[in-house]
């Protein structure tokens, strides 16, 4: 929710395995909310009967879950040192993670 808005509702998303997504939409129109719902940043807050499958599961270790994922976004580019080498931001995209 932010503020008496639901940020995101009765969303119905599918993307086969190897498929390739880019999410677009307008500022306020819930990009980010969503993919923080589909990394376990965030968590939704909805009815009963409010499953988020990925992948299969319901139920993650979001470590091995987050590893499974490409997603570039620009939270996480804004987490890059201005001081990282190529290796650097490549073993953090392989390790789901930043400032190895």
């Amino acid at each position: 929710m932010r503020g008496d808005c639901a940020a995101l509702w009765e969303v119905n998303l599918e993307i086969a395995a190897g498929e390739h997504v880019c999410i677009l939409g307008p500022n306020g129109s819930g990009k980010s909310t969503l993919i923080k719902t589909i990394t376990r940043e965030c968590y939704p807050l909805g009815q009963d009967g409010c499953a988020i499958a990925i992948l299969g599961r319901e139920r993650w270790n979001i470590f091995e879950l987050r590893s499974l994922l490409g997603i570039v976004s620009p939270d996480l580019l804004a987490s890059c040192t201005t001081d990282a080498t190529g290796r650097d931001v490549v073993l953090s995209g392989f390790f789901s993670s930043t400032r190895i």
